[in-house]
């Protein structure tokens, strides 16, 4: 199993937050980490309570929770 740099997680893992807001897919594909990887990493994020939506839609689809974690 490969092992990552930190900074290198916070740098992919921002690549899915606003203002890019990229697709778990299309990550996947540029860096060459698997998805369920990428899933991994968000979900890290997310409980940390970092500004990651749970989906790959776009901002206009978003729920409430994710748009206000935005702003935040």
């Amino acid at each position: 199993m490969a092992s990552y740099p930190q900074e290198f997680k916070e740098q992919t893992v921002c690549k899915m937050m606003p203002p890019n807001a990229r697709s778990v897919a299309k990550v996947s594909r540029e860096t060459g980490i698997s998805e369920a990887t990428l899933y991994h990493w968000r979900n890290q994020y997310q409980e940390e309570g970092k500004a990651v939506p749970a989906d790959s839609s776009t901002p206009e689809s978003w729920n409430g929770e994710n748009k206000l974690a935005v702003i935040i």
